[in-house]
């Protein structure tokens, strides 16, 4: 007999698709699944609701396989329910770590969530194979399976007022489980705009409390063949030619970190010479062998710009906090040689990334301060993102919380809905809103709310003045000077941020949005979001968004203006107190805020030549990434002509397509997502200015 399996990773699609990326996790174990038992399944992949409505429409299917992370729970439970309601024979598994560690508390979700029949934990593709042949083998009757309290590998279910939880088990041979993308389950995703994922290792050696791949069980890597990372490249890089999608995302948790991702990187660089794809790779990387993460960003990166950010995820520099969560990082001096390497190219287009996480245990506002200026002064990261701490179910830290067993962590918990994660959906013909909700942490017993504010407000600053370097060119005279640009930030935000009424009305609106969506308890927060007119409102924007990402767009599209002037007058007065102030510096800070102005990225903009006369040799000085005496490059007045080609435009077109361009959010992920590095108007002509009496003339091309 043929059984009818539905896998689905569902995304949501309320706020535009949401989670835009490959069905991975689940590919894989309906991949091996049908390896294993070969013409007894027939399978089907779905990735989004309005799909999976209509499958279930058509026809129920025997086993209902759905994949459980904090982005999707909500849904996918929704979607559970309603088949265990009209047709309860169906068989619900779900796998995916959105499931507690402890056992005790494993129970308790499954007690709450009676829909489900089985959750896998850790690895599902065996596991599911496993528990499908048990359930062959009782005829499908999954009520008998559970009442013989069967034990199966990673499987957990309960049989009244019983917990059975079956031994854990991993992959150890990631080669032995057959490619959804080999083996043509991916292809009808090509279509889309989705990201294709891919895994070359699996397992993380460190032991992060607030990550549900800290546990010990996952601390062993496992990896790929080459010969096998080759193949599945090359089937993606073919059938990606001629789509929108552009990007790859590999899933490793330490990419580069160890020897034989040399040879993966050497794979991807011979992947993108023979098709031109990808062109940009996201991924976690190594915590260790900066030499290596190094080298492997080089080898992906030779003669292309920016496919693959340099960087290093510090979570927090503090060594207090790094001991509270056992973290083990490699200290500022070892991230040296990444710095020197970016300062040293040609040219400002290599990304260095970053993040790190605010409100971790034994935080506080200098710990975090200091944090933000080890990666922002001393390695001059240009890529920063800054994360609230949020509790993940598989987490360590989720289980302090729950447990109470760190009393000296204090978390102050509040809830709220998942950013983008949330819809009004229709499900066996029923409208259902449906909204995900996350557990956020905003401050501890050593970091207060008001400093949590504080520390939000320097990271929009960051978002706005630094991030991808919108401002290098003074950015880096500051670096040249010897002075810290975090510190001119929060110069910058003391006294001269509320002399704009814009900036001013922007500054409350961030503040007021970072605390309004909060909620005291996890009913409350789901009882707001899941009425129709309250998620038709957190869906417009009304009730919350990235309130960081969107304001980051409203500063640039609402006070573009009083952005400039005030980073004017701050650098100007910092220097100043410094007593570093001459008329070339000066004259430079002047001009080079409206070098940057007229040459930035302006999406609502992009197709004009814009135009601007210097004094100064700023295309020397972007050589030297504005670490410049001004007095050096100074030169008659010289016309510039800013602009993009035909190639360019339609690369920033492509990419208002691919992300959309009418609200907030979907301005917030484009800007979040891409290298705007690369996104500057190009110079395309540069002239000497002639002064003739009172009129100017340009003379030959220079340059």
């Amino acid at each position: 007999m043929t059984y009818k399996v539905y896998f689905t990773d569902l995304t949501h699609t309320g706020l535009g698709v949401n989670a835009n990326n490959f069905p991975l996790g689940v590919g894989l174990v309906a991949a091996n699944a049908v390896k294993e038992l070969k013409d007894h399944l027939d399978v089907s992949i779905y990735k989004y609701p309005e799909d999976l409505n209509q499958a279930l429409s058509r026809e129920m299917p025997h086993v209902l396989c759905m994949s459980n992370y904090a982005w999707n729970a909500d849904l996918t439970y929704a979607f559970a329910e309603y088949v265990k309601r009209v047709h309860p024979e169906t068989v619900v598994v779900f796998g995916g770590p959105n499931f507690p560690i402890n056992p005790t508390h494993r129970e308790k979700f499954l007690r709450e969530r009676p829909a489900i029949d089985f959750h896998i934990k850790w690895d599902g593709e065996f596991a599911f194979a496993s528990l499908m042949r048990k359930l062959m083998d009782a005829g499908m009757d999954h009520r008998a399976l559970i009442t013989s309290e069967t034990i199966s590998e990673n499987a957990c279910y309960l049989n009244g007022v019983s917990y059975i939880e079956g031994p854990n088990h991993r992959v150890l041979d990631l080669d032995g489980v057959p490619s959804p993308y080999l083996t043509g389950l991916f292809d009808k995703f090509f279509d889309e705009m989705l990201i294709p994922l891919m895994e070359t290792t699996r397992g993380c050696p460190y032991s992060c409390t607030f990550c549900n791949d800290g546990n010990i069980l996952r601390n062993r890597i496992y990896r790929k063949s080459e010969q096998r990372i080759r193949e599945e490249l090359t089937y993606i890089a073919s059938k990606s030619q001629g789509t929108p999608q552009t990007q790859l995302f590999l899933t490793d948790l330490n990419f580069g970190m160890y020897r034989q991702d040399l040879d993966t990187a050497n794979v991807i660089r011979s992947v993108i010479d023979d098709y031109g794809w990808p062109g940009r790779v996201e991924t976690s990387t190594g915590k260790s062998q900066p030499g290596r993460l190094l080298q492997v960003t080089k080898i992906i990166n030779e003669g292309s710009r920016g496919i693959i950010k340099l960087g290093y995820s510090f979570q927090s520099t503090d060594p207090t906090v790094l001991k509270e969560i056992k973290r083990k990082n490699l200290s500022v001096d070892d991230l040296i040689p990444m710095r020197d390497y970016r300062f040293e190219q040609i040219n400002d287009n290599q990304e260095f990334f970053t993040e790190l996480i605010l409100a971790l245990p034994g935080d506080n506002l200098d710990a975090h301060h200091s944090s933000l200026r080890n990666v922002i002064d001393v390695l001059g990261m240009n890529n920063i993102d800054i994360h609230q701490l949020t509790l993940l179910k598989g987490s360590e830290m989720a289980d302090w919380a729950e447990l109470g067993t760190r009393p000296q962590d204090q978390f102050d918990v509040h809830y709220r809905v998942f950013v983008g994660c949330l819809g009004i959906y229709d499900i066996g013909g029923e409208t259902t809103p449906c909204a995900e909700i996350e557990d956020v942490v905003v401050g501890n017993s050593t970091l207060s709310f008001d400093d949590y504010l504080q520390c939000r407000i320097i990271h929009l600053l960051i978002k706005v003045y630094l991030d991808h370097d919108p401002f290098n060119e003074v950015f880096g005279l500051i670096r040249k000077l010897g002075l810290s640009s975090f510190d001119l930030l929060q110069h910058l935000a003391k006294d001269h941020l509320y002399n704009s009424e814009p900036l001013s009305r922007l500054i409350k609106s961030f503040v007021e949005g970072s605390k309004a969506p909060l909620f005291d308890t996890y009913g409350e927060a789901k009882r707001v979001a899941t009425t129709l007119d309250n998620t038709l409102k957190y869906m417009s924007g009304e009730y919350g968004q990235n309130e960081l990402l969107a304001h980051r767009v409203r500063a640039y599209l609402e006070c573009n203006d009083e952005i400039h002037r005030a980073l004017q007058e701050s650098v100007l007065c910092y220097i100043e107190s410094h007593g570093l102030m001459t008329p070339d510096i000066q004259r430079y800070v002047l001009e080079a805020i409206e070098f940057g102005r007229v040459r930035r990225f302006d999406l609502q903009d992009y197709e004009t030549v814009r135009e601007g006369a210097f004094s100064f040799d700023f295309l020397e000085a972007e050589r030297r990434l504005f670490e410049v005496d001004p007095a050096e490059i100074k030169m008659a007045k010289t016309q510039y002509r800013f602009g993009y080609d035909k190639e360019e435009i339609s690369t920033i077109q492509n990419l208002s397509d691919q992300y959309g361009t009418e609200t907030l959010r979907q301005l917030g992920k484009l800007f979040q997502r891409n290298n705007l590095l690369l996104m500057k108007r190009k110079v395309l002509v540069k002239r000497e200015v002639l002064a003739v009496g009172p009129v100017l003339a340009a003379s030959a091309e220079i340059s």
